[in-house]
């Protein structure tokens, strides 16, 4: 491989903090973001002047934002929150452009005279507009770029949609020369320096590049914040005291198959019936709640904003029996938090929808996800825990 391997412990960043005052930018746009930015913040940056940027894309972002400035262990200088996909809903294509001119604009106020050469930016998604131009901004001023993982897409080889290249022109015409139509996250031009919580597995197309370790304490130094606690409190849900199964739903758009719906329905179905607690972990930017009715009064529904992580480190002392999902994150990031609680992969029951070959599920066996590939081998490894 031709990718350099950066190792905490020869390079850190903690230890480029500790010798000049540095401005640390973090710009997130799901809840997974926004606890790994804590933890960064913390971890690696408490010296530093810190803020965050959190993209709307995902339920009660305010809230988030009140609860973390709330708390004594807040690490951030100052947390903004621009407009994204929930607030666009059914916009038209042109209003949506309108928005991330609004988001360029806002970062111009609020960001642009503060970057300097001290300043690091961490992205976890460079293929939306508002991380494009920072990064350009951080770039052009001899700052440091880094995309941290957005998730299993730095392992999971699958592109996103192409545009046109009448569209891309456009949007360059009305956003800016810096705006890239990206396909693989990480691959943006400015995202020279990527931080992964496991670079040996990283995509092809990200070998090359220069790869920080993301700590895994990166989740554990989040718990101090009380982030989770709080959010509960103030939407008055309370996480049942005993979880004997943890199911981790996709996004309903990935449910559209009769059969992967009916791989979920008929485990929630099989646990129920033989006496199990079962709850179900909705997609973050979940928005068909009907989905909830397939189960029908089987499960408890963990809210859709609530980080699976933080959740995680919620029932650390009283962990769930098992944990099941597809390609999802969580599974990734339960492997490093329940380190002793079996983790079932059913991907290989959803109909094809990841190859054999691909680097995912290569990084699934080696972390001990299990990875079932008939019905009866998963109900077989529910059967023996």
């Amino acid at each position: 491989m031709n990718w350099q391997f950066y190792l905490i412990e020869k390079l850190t960043i903690r230890r480029i903090v500790c010798l000049i005052k540095m401005n640390a930018i973090f710009v997130a746009y799901t809840p997974y973001h926004i606890c790994i930015a804590l933890g960064l913040a913390r971890l690696q940056h408490e010296s530093a002047k810190n803020y965050l940027i959190v993209i709307n894309n995902f339920c009660y972002a305010d809230l988030y934002k009140s609860v973390i400035e709330e708390s004594l262990d807040n690490p951030f200088y100052m947390i903004s929150i621009f407009p994204g996909i929930t607030r666009r809903g059914s916009l038209t294509y042109m209003k949506q452009v309108l928005f991330s001119i609004y988001n360029k604009w806002q970062i111009n106020t609020l960001f642009k005279k503060i970057v300097d050469t001290q300043t690091v930016m961490y992205t976890f998604n460079d293929y939306y507009f508002e991380s494009q131009y920072l990064q350009h901004l951080v770039y052009n001023e001899g700052g440091k770029v880094i995309c941290v993982e957005d998730g299993s897409a730095f392992y999971r080889n699958s592109t996103l949609k192409c545009r046109s290249t009448a569209e891309i022109q456009l949007l360059r015409l009305i956003l800016g020369r810096c705006y890239q139509s990206v396909q693989v996250l990480g691959t943006y031009k400015y995202s020279l320096e990527l931080m992964a919580l496991y670079p040996e597995h990283l995509r092809k197309e990200l070998q090359c590049k220069n790869v920080y370790i993301l700590p895994h304490d990166v989740f554990s130094a989040i718990k101090d914040v009380e982030v989770g606690n709080n959010i509960l409190l103030r939407c008055n849900y309370k996480i049942p005291e005993k979880i004997d199964c943890l199911v981790l739903l996709p996004h309903s758009t990935e449910l559209n198959d009769a059969g992967s719906r009916n791989i979920y329905t008929d485990i929630i179905w099989q646990l129920s019936r033989e006496g199990y607690n079962v709850a179900v972990k909705l997609h973050p930017r979940e928005e068909n709640f009907a989905i909830i009715s397939l189960f029908r009064d089987r499960i408890y529904v963990i809210p859709n904003f609530l980080a699976a992580e933080i959740l995680y480190n919620m029932v650390e002392n009283n962990p769930p029996k098992y944990i099941i999902g597809d390609s999802s994150t969580s599974l990734i990031t339960a492997r490093i938090i329940l380190k002793k609680v079996p983790i079932i992969s059913v991907v290989h029951l959803m109909g094809g929808i990841i190859r054999e070959d691909d680097p995912l599920i290569h990084l699934f066996g080696c972390i001990n996800i299990l990875l079932p590939e008939t019905v009866n081998e998963l109900y077989g490894m529910l059967a023996g825990n």
